[in-house]
């Protein structure tokens, strides 16, 4: 295990694959890296029937065909100049420069390796991509800062916690970073590629996506710092007659945040998971997609990872003795989701979801007698509309639901993303490798978008009740608690100039009863600035 997480650590941090490379002109390049508000305006192409942009379930994603001076964007988004070094090429891959205060509490997500917590946080990152026969090497760091100022905190009461850690379960998720500022270099979106015959090898730190939704994903997404790991998977949807498949097997090394301090601290931990996604051809199921993921996470044994650990993706899913003994046997935290996403380009309309069971059934037909039992679920839709002078608006509703169900009246109900066996949980870096919804969490996102030649803007809503499961476990003892939940409004803007992308966003939130403590209430001002630069952008 210490020879795996030297490997992809090591191998991470000199360097990574942009998952496709170096597209022909007309085509828009992939970035290297999940990148939210680029992937949302190449989706609402896609959705208006401009672009083939492939399922959206694996990201990064392969490169989208667009053809030329189609789209608000186009001039903006043209292929970055390719150069020659021998016989190979290379590439500059985009530079960013991210800054964001709060004025109370933390406030930020999807953010990759950035923590937003109180105050003035910053993150640069930026770097080269090479290509050499079917070897593809991207060196693409981020350098962070965080101000992490303080804000009044909850008491953490379990065994051995730092004063710093999550206050409701024993998972490596701190409230804050500790007590003062930090800068970090975290690897980023780097990796080592090799790619041939329809398949692509990678070692490296990038982020991925795995799933539907355009806010969150429950089992992967750029919510924590990516995660050393090999990944086998293929390197374009792949045509097999009756549709096209496109899957990704991982195997990966979660980190530390260093504000744990957990029984199980010293303790490594490993992650596998697997997504397979298909596409069928009949015409009555055209833009339809449909696939099945599953992730285990576990801490490393004294003696070692077995064979089994490694393949752990293709265990049964059933546990017989669940009834009776639902925790004792289990070692390993799993999450397995059902993924969907009809695009119709006809109607300008698209609607997804993920649904996901975060614990073994007793037997097989459980998935039907019980089918809400230990269940997960995003739900989403999006409506484009092209107007007068080459834009186009996108109108779009996101909710997704963690908390428990009731059947934990009867059975033990696992809470999202936390383990009695995996102490640090479902976590990179203090951050949750899946939704930023978080454990025992539900939250629900509308917002409008409109893209123009010069750039585009949007208004947004969301609702967020924070840990649920906790709140509810605790006040069958104190009824003088109540709900934690989070109103939050914002407004977005992108500005193209110059050669460069402005972004801004500010958002105002309202926090009714913080920490379950009946009026007290907290109100937190959001506000962000990001400057992308993007080889080949006009100089105007």
């Amino acid at each position: 295990m210490k020879r795996l997480v030297a490997m992809v650590t090591t191998a991470a941090m000199l360097a990574a694959p942009a998952a496709t490379l170096l597209a022909p002109a007309a085509a828009l390049a992939q970035s290297a890296q999940v990148e939210n508000s680029l992937d949302e305006y190449v989706r609402v192409l896609q959705v208006q029937g401009l672009a083939t942009a492939g399922t959206f379930f694996l990201r990064p994603q392969p490169v989208a065909t667009i053809p030329d001076s189609v789209g608000p964007w186009a001039e903006w988004l043209r292929p970055a100049p390719i150069h020659e070094l021998g016989s190979a090429r290379w590439t500059a891959d985009p530079a960013r420069l991210r800054m964001s205060g709060n004025t109370t509490v933390p406030f930020g997500y999807n953010d990759d390796a950035m923590w937003q917590g109180r105050g003035l946080n910053m993150a640069l990152d930026g770097g080269v991509t090479l290509a050499w026969g079917h070897l593809t090497v991207t060196a693409h760091p981020t350098l962070v800062f965080a101000q992490n100022q303080a804000f009044p905190i909850a008491p953490v009461t379990w065994a051995g916690a730092s004063p710093y850690g999550y206050p409701w379960f024993q998972i490596d998720l701190p409230q804050r970073f500790g007590p003062g500022s930090f800068t970090r270099l975290d690897p980023g979106q780097s990796s080592i590629a090799v790619t041939a015959h329809g398949a692509r090898l990678a070692v490296g730190t990038e982020n991925l996506w795995w799933g539907p939704g355009i806010e969150t994903s429950i089992l992967m997404s750029n919510e924590a710092p990516g995660m050393p790991h090999v990944s086998l998977g293929t390197a374009h949807p792949l045509d097999i007659g009756i549709g096209t498949v496109e899957a990704q097997w991982l195997w990966g090394v979660p980190q530390s945040s260093g504000w744990y301090d957990g029984q199980d601290a010293d303790t490594s931990r490993f992650f596998t998971g697997a997504v397979a996604a298909f596409s069928p051809r009949w015409a009555v199921f055209r833009g339809l997609t449909i696939g099945a993921a599953r992730v285990f996470i576990r801490n490393v044994p004294p003696d070692g990872l077995n064979f089994h650990d490694y393949m752990a993706v293709v265990e049964p899913i059933t546990k017989h003795s669940y009834a009776l003994n639902s925790q004792a046997e289990d070692s390993k935290d799993q999450i397995a989701s059902f993924l969907f996403r009809w695009v119709m380009p006809a109607s300008n309309f698209e609607m997804y979801g993920e649904w996901a069971r975060n614990d073994h059934g007793r037997i097989p037909l459980d998935i039907l007698l019980v089918p809400q039992h230990s269940q997960g679920y995003t739900l989403g839709l999006q409506k484009t509309h092209a107007l007068s002078g080459n834009r186009l608006v996108a109108l779009r509703g996101e909710l997704t639901h963690l908390e428990q169900t009731n059947t934990a009246q009867r059975w033990p109900d696992p809470t999202y993303y936390v383990h009695h066996a995996v102490g640090r949980g479902y976590t990179q870096r203090g951050q949750v490798i899946g939704s930023w919804v978080g454990p025992g969490g539900d939250a629900e996102t509308a917002s409008v978008d409109v893209y123009t030649p010069r750039g585009g803007w949007g208004v947004y809503v969301q609702r967020q009740a924070h840990d649920n499961d906790a709140f509810y476990a605790q006040s069958r003892a104190d009824t003088l608690l109540a709900p934690d939940v989070s109103l939050i409004a914002g407004a977005r803007a992108t500005v193209f100039a110059r050669g460069l992308e402005f972004g801004f966003d500010a958002a105002f939130s309202g926090e009714a009863d913080r920490y379950f403590i009946k009026d007290n209430g907290v109100y937190n001002l959001h506000a962000a600035v990001t400057v992308r630069w993007r080889p080949g952008s006009p100089r105007r």
